[in-house]
């Protein structure tokens, strides 16, 4: 029974066909198609005049080097995978050992001179003379270029650091028209290579792509949809502006009599000022796009300007004598704001008005009283205090609003 087995088994591997090329069925490949047939790289491997080449061009992404800013470049990393036929690298398998395919030089075979349109620096052949293009037998060559792509992209940083960028790569083929040679949407398109690398400052969203042909030249474009990952600025840069943004209102409620009103106000803005000098390099530089971000670090820098113009006026106004009397605009906002701090002070206990502090009464702001310049200074520190937070709070709520979700 063993042997009957083994019969069968010799059988079986008598009647299968073992191919196995050497170099002499390369050496006969490359004899047949250069030599004797004479291939010219030269020209045009059309297959008649009213048909052009058909590339199919695919795009595999390794991963985003750096975005530019101040240049405005896009540094990508990845390799297009273009194929097309070329009648005369063809050869038939069973005259050559059954010899599928070969590898070719790229310089010595006719190839498409695709260029990047939008290069950042000046026009290169894709790939390079170490470059081998795959030839199969029915005549499909296969080139797969490496590259490292600087194209330009203009950016938007107005809503730096919360901003969207779209970004393009693209191809066209250069010397030849449209009926020459014709780019067809790809089989693969846009794919992400296996060894891609997520950016450590923007997100790809997603990627588009598409041919036009409506000009000469056949192209095609892949537009690079993407988002800036804004935690690390977050973290950096927008907390401590808005603490000290928060930190600078409180200068309003330090007593005037303690002699440390205007020294808190002056390390708030100089801490202030320091810092924004700091986070400036962190800032994109572009002039035709004025960041919001910047714009709110610069009005921070005014309200403490303003801050510390307040401050410096209070103090003035708190060692003026009772010789100075109090009129004017500087008795009626007294008057004014202590009857407001009056009607907060006061409760409603059955229909019956209850002075919770003695010490003040209501009163009118037409009516007569006796006011003293530290008492306008401390009904100005309650004014402002309750005015600054109000201004700050909502324009800073605002412009994070509008950066976030406009």
């Amino acid at each position: 029974m063993v042997r009957i087995l083994h019969f069968f088994v010799f059988l079986h591997l008598g009647i299968i066909e073992i191919y196995s090329q050497n170099k002499t069925d390369y050496q006969n490949v490359y004899t047949k198609i250069f030599t004797t047939n004479a291939y010219n790289k030269k020209i045009l491997p059309r297959p008649d005049i009213y048909h052009p080449i058909i590339l199919d061009i695919s795009f595999f992404f390794l991963g985003i080097n750096e975005i530019d800013e101040l240049n405005e470049k896009f540094v990508t990393t990845g390799f297009l995978w273009i194929q097309w036929a070329d009648e005369g690298l063809s050869w038939s398998p069973i005259d050559h050992n059954n010899l599928e395919r070969i590898y070719v030089p790229q310089n010595d075979v006719w190839k498409p001179d695709i260029v990047l349109a939008n290069g950042f620096k000046r026009f290169v052949e894709l790939g390079g003379e170490f470059y081998f293009v795959e030839v199969q037998s029915a005549g499909l060559v296969i080139w797969i270029p490496f590259e490292v792509f600087e194209s330009r992209c203009s950016l938007d940083t107005s809503k730096y650091p919360f901003d969207s960028q779209v970004c393009n790569i693209t191809f066209v083929v250069w010397s030849h028209s449209v009926a020459e040679v014709e780019i067809l949407n790809s089989t693969q398109g846009f794919e992400y290579d296996e060894n891609y690398q997520e950016n450590s400052v923007w997100k790809i969203q997603y990627v588009t792509y598409t041919v036009s042909k409506q000009t000469r030249e056949s192209r095609i474009n892949f537009s690079f949809h993407m988002k800036r990952k804004p935690l690390y600025y977050v973290i950096n840069i927008l907390l401590p502006v808005i603490f000290l943004g928060l930190l600078n209102g409180l200068v309003f409620v330090i007593p005037a009599g303690s002699g440390e009103k205007t020294g808190f106000s002056i390390t708030v803005f100089l801490s202030l000022s320091v810092f924004l000098t700091i986070i400036s390099s962190l800032l994109p530089t572009n002039s035709d796009n004025t960041s919001i971000l910047g714009v709110y670090l610069l009005i921070q820098v005014v309200f403490g300007v303003i801050v510390l113009f307040i401050t410096t006026l209070q103090l003035r106004l708190s060692h003026r004598t009772s010789a100075v009397p109090t009129t004017g605009c500087c008795a009626k906002l007294a008057r004014c704001t202590r009857r407001l701090r009056c009607k907060k002070n006061a409760v409603s206990d059955e229909n019956t008005v209850i002075e919770i502090n003695n010490e003040h009464k209501e009163m009118s702001c037409d009516e007569e009283a006796d006011v003293q310049w530290s008492d306008v200074v401390s009904e100005m520190d309650y004014l402002f205090f309750l005015l600054y937070y109000i201004v700050y709070l909502s324009f800073t709520g605002g412009v994070f609003a509008f950066l976030v979700m406009g």
